[in-house]
């Protein structure tokens, strides 16, 4: 990467993000990072496989509307549940639908079917940032990897959760140390994990945190990591502080 001089980035999420939608989620500790990869790609086409409640879902649109980004979301969920979030009721899927319609009609859909069933809705290299939070065994996120890379525009953006959890049979884990041995990525670790990967081709990344994400750079990467682990700490403390004056 030609050497642009010092990087410094300021991302949004630590300057005007409010979350807007919260609910109890893992994914909780990469909601700043969520907020701010948005902000960077830029999607003309999002799609997430795995919503449940819609905590990630739901930061992606708000981060699309928050920065006037012309594209289409879809979240594509049974939403019945699988052997990790065993089976709920027909109420999480209302709520959420609720939440959509109220917040982000405009632009944003659900899908509610099977991943593969969902594939048909999309073109090949269509997609500008996927994330992948479905069932979690290896068979199943290679799988789910394995069907949706082709839709993933070169220079295109997949996100992996759970790539640190190491609890009942999740497999997520095993198959993103197969990815980093054979693509462009970068893992956050705390929390349950985040794994970033990017497709080849495409222009080379110009935004800060890409190239911040990109670097090849093992300090840069350590800082950045840090950095979002203190991101996370902020926004729980300011959620904490909020309920407290709330009364909450």
């Amino acid at each position: 990467m030609p050497d642009r001089g010092p990087l410094i980035y300021l991302p949004p999420s630590l300057r005007h993000f409010e979350p807007a939608f919260l609910t109890f989620s893992t994914w909780m500790d990469h909601l700043p990072f969520g907020y701010d990869i948005v902000e960077a790609v830029r999607p003309r086409l999002l799609v997430e496989l795995g919503s449940h409640k819609g905590f990630s879902y739901f930061t992606f649109c708000q981060s699309m509307k928050d920065h006037d980004i012309d594209g289409l979301c879809y979240a594509v969920d049974t939403w019945e549940g699988d052997r990790h979030t065993d089976s709920y009721g027909e109420e999480v899927f209302q709520e959420v639908n609720r939440y959509n319609r109220q917040h982000y009609a405009g632009f944003s859909y659900l899908l509610r079917m099977l991943f593969e069933e969902a594939l048909g809705h999309f073109e090949d290299a269509s997609v500008d940032l996927i994330h992948i939070d479905g069932l979690h065994t290896y068979e199943a996120v290679r799988r789910d990897f394995e069907d949706w890379y082709p839709k993933l525009r070169p220079g295109g953006i997949m996100l992996f959760h759970d790539i640190a959890a190491r609890i009942k049979d999740f497999g997520v884990w095993r198959f993103w140390g197969e990815l980093e041995a054979e693509h462009q990525t970068f893992r956050f670790d705390h929390g349950f994990g985040l794994g970033v990967l990017r497709k080849p081709g495409g222009e080379a990344p110009a935004h800060p945190l890409l190239r911040l994400l990109f670097s090849g750079d093992e300090d840069t990467a350590q800082a950045l990591r840090r950095f979002y682990v203190h991101a996370a700490e902020y926004h729980d403390l300011r959620r904490k502080a909020h309920a407290r004056g709330s009364g909450d």
